[in-house]
């Protein structure tokens, strides 16, 4: 069961936010929103409140600005001791630089994914003890299969070795035929795959260099690109697939040139939502291929969180999917700028 929260005062947890003058006060049931500014995106968290009002649920998301600090783990280590109390807050969700500081400061409150990543995005309060858990990986895995069907079997190539492309392939490893992470640079793809087969040693994992990568593509049956590559700024020109040390438009031909020697369609997923659609997202689906952007990922990642940590009781026989189209509906009735991820 999970921890019933007092409705009382929260100001023992927001004296430490550099947004206190805006949360003092505040009473009732919440979950709160850990990051360096969380507060700018009031839009989205009025936007949770409605979808979790549409599940059945009240309950508010306040955002806890905890300010820059040169160890955000001692930053952390203050909310934790001051939210752990009972203090009206059903849980916390967490944004850089904070997630590593979950699990080293709560080991013993890690669930399977948050411990093997050494990272959490989630913690929640049952039956008087800390909880924490990394859905990150389980909403791109969830997100793909809503978009392109049942993964199990299915060769994946996976643009990008940093924090998300860790998540994801963890995620994606129990299921996948085949795993095949390309990196700019090849060591660094191949360190994660060895650090996902220590996890899962009956997968298949392998790694190239992106000077590989056409090979590994013509084997795919579902990209995705995990890297920062045709974001919104400067790297919004380019696409993954190919180096951005090329001028952009260099760039772009060498990835339109990989795209037109496929011979069959296949699915092309990212992490990445602004823009809507990046340069390689807009290149496969010119070529008749199948695209999603991030968004699905970040709903998803979301929605089991509510689901399975912040409110398992309320949420126990709703679908994932259900509390994923509750949240998107609110987002567009909010006409919100995309949500970033926490």
């Amino acid at each position: 069961m999970l921890e019933s929260c007092r409705v009382s005062s929260l100001d023992a947890v927001f004296s430490l936010c550099a947004n206190a003058d805006d949360l003092r006060g505040r009473t009732g049931r919440a979950v709160g929103i850990v990051g360096p500014n969380p507060s700018a995106n009031g839009a989205q968290n009025r936007a949770w409140a409605e979808a979790l009002k549409a599940l059945g649920v009240d309950a508010a998301y306040l955002p806890l600005d905890l300010a820059p600090s040169p160890d955000p783990s001692a930053a952390l280590a203050r909310l934790l001791a001051a939210w752990e109390p009972a203090s009206g807050l059903v849980g916390l969700k967490v944004a850089p630089p904070y997630k590593e500081a979950c699990v080293a400061l709560r080991p013993d409150a890690a669930d399977g994914a948050a411990k093997r990543l050494g990272c959490a995005n989630t913690l929640a309060r049952r039956d008087g003890r800390t909880v924490s858990a990394n859905t990150d990986g389980e909403g791109m895995r969830l997100h793909l299969e809503e978009s392109f069907g049942p993964l199990a079997g299915r060769a994946i190539l996976i643009v990008g070795a940093g924090g998300a492309a860790t998540g994801i392939v963890d995620a994606l490893a129990a299921s996948a035929g085949r795993i095949v992470i390309a990196n700019r640079t090849e060591a660094k793809a191949a360190a994660l795959a060895a650090f996902a087969l220590r996890n899962h040693p009956a997968a298949k994992i392998s790694a190239v260099s992106l000077a590989g990568l056409g090979a590994a593509l013509a084997g795919a049956e579902v990209v995705v690109n995990t890297t920062s590559v045709g974001r919104q700024g400067p790297l919004e020109g380019f696409s993954a697939l190919c180096p951005t040390e090329l001028s952009p438009a260099d760039n772009a031909a060498a990835s339109a040139l990989l795209l037109d020697g496929l011979k069959r369609p296949i699915a092309f997923a990212s992490t990445l939502y602004r823009p809507e659609r990046e340069l390689l997202l807009r290149q496969a689906e010119e070529r008749g291929h199948r695209v999603a952007n991030g968004l699905g990922m970040w709903l998803y990642q979301a929605a089991a969180a509510a689901k399975d940590l912040l409110f398992p009781d309320e949420l126990a026989t709703v679908p994932v999917g259900r509390v994923a189209a509750a949240l998107r509906a609110a987002l567009e009735a909010q006409e919100t700028p995309r949500p970033h991820a926490h």
